[in-house]
């Protein structure tokens, strides 16, 4: 009856080592997430950053576009004038 009450020592220690191994295994997981994750954020971050100096280039094309054709537009209107100026 006295033996009933003492724990078991090599089922005792069984145990700890299947805990032992489903920690380790656990925090291998997560340590291969962690890589996972970082990998893609630094993906994420390059991809923005191609994106970010696409847009900053299409923007400066837009302004040089939008700056040139107002230029022509008052050229033409100059042209005009000077035209009608001249009819009269």
């Amino acid at each position: 009856a006295k033996l009933d009450s003492k724990v078991d020592v090599v089922s005792w220690t069984d145990s700890n080592d299947d805990i032992d191994g489903a920690v380790k295994t656990v925090r291998d997981m997560v340590s291969s997430l962690r890589l996972e994750v970082d990998a893609r954020r630094r993906k994420v971050d390059e991809t923005l950053a191609s994106l970010d100096t696409k847009h900053d280039g299409l923007t400066t094309d837009l302004r040089r576009d939008m700056n040139q054709l107002h230029k022509d537009q008052q050229d033409d209107h100059a042209t005009l004038h000077r035209f009608v100026t001249d009819l009269n």
